[in-house]
């Protein structure tokens, strides 16, 4: 490495009075200096205001005429302004990708919205049944992108258990299945799936009768991590059906890339 790369790698000013015969550095970066016609250099770290090197600034001078002390103060002080420049760039730039994603996400509310509003007309034209049933599914995607909006990932279990309290009163719900963490596109795919089954089976399955329970389970397909399966079963209405989910796109880590698409089967 060269003095730049030091300095920002220990936040402190580097000095190289002969770029020819100073052996701390590589061979590469001396002949490219000396190709410069750099025979000597400081480089100067210029700091984020949480200690943060940003860059450097370089001051490249002749052996035999070495800086002054002024000289030193002024490169000194150019440095820490170079620091303030960048940094507002940087929060600049910070600002730019945060707006973006706010646009991203604002297109892809309006379009789900749009599709919910679509699936409900479609299935419950009678304009009470309509309205009961599209309020609760906005409840819904209202839940699933406030867990968007939170740092980090969400815990699938967490996420399950906060969908389907309102029916643990009255029924036994079990979860089972190991740690996984969704991204928030993910995060909001699973928490309108699970309330979409929840409302069936409210209406029609196991918690729309006195003892019925639901059994979700989860587990990993392969040794790799790579895929998982979902199953979410209903027992005391009679039948004992499994209604599967299934993604492609689960990283080694856990994480969800995104919304990939789910298929169901029944088994």
């Amino acid at each position: 490495p060269g003095t730049c790369a030091l300095a920002v790698f220990e936040g402190r000013t580097v000095e190289c009075d002969d770029v020819h015969t100073d052996e701390r550095f590589s061979s590469a970066w001396r002949e490219l200096s000396l190709q410069h016609g750099l025979r000597a250099v400081i480089s100067i770290p210029t700091m984020h205001r949480d200690g943060l090197a940003l860059g450097t600034f370089v001051v490249a001078f002749a052996p035999e005429a070495p800086l002054s002390p002024q000289d030193r103060e002024l490169a000194a002080e150019t440095a820490d302004l170079c620091g303030l420049v960048l940094a507002y760039r940087r929060d600049q730039l910070k600002h730019e990708l945060l707006v973006g994603e706010l646009q991203h996400r604002v297109r892809n509310l309006f379009s789900t919205i749009g599709a919910v509003v679509y699936a409900t007309l479609k299935s419950h034209p009678e304009p009470q049944l309509f309205r009961k049933t599209f309020d609760g599914r906005l409840l819904a995607l209202s839940r699933a992108h406030a867990l968007a909006l939170e740092p980090g990932e969400t815990d699938l279990r967490e996420l399950l258990s906060d969908t389907l309290a309102p029916y643990s009163v009255d029924h036994e719900v079990t979860l089972e299945g190991p740690g996984l963490l969704l991204t928030p596109e993910a995060a909001v795919a699973f928490s309108l799936a699970a309330h979409e089954l929840a409302t069936n089976a409210a209406k029609y399955g196991a918690l729309s009768n006195q003892g019925g329970s639901l059994r979700v389970s989860w587990n990993f397909e392969s040794a790799g991590e790579d895929r998982f399966v979902l199953t979410w079963r209903e027992v005391g209405d009679g039948s004992d059906d499994s209604w599967r989910f299934k993604t492609s796109s689960i990283a080694w880590s856990k994480d969800f890339s995104g919304f990939a698409g789910f298929s169901g089967v029944f088994g």
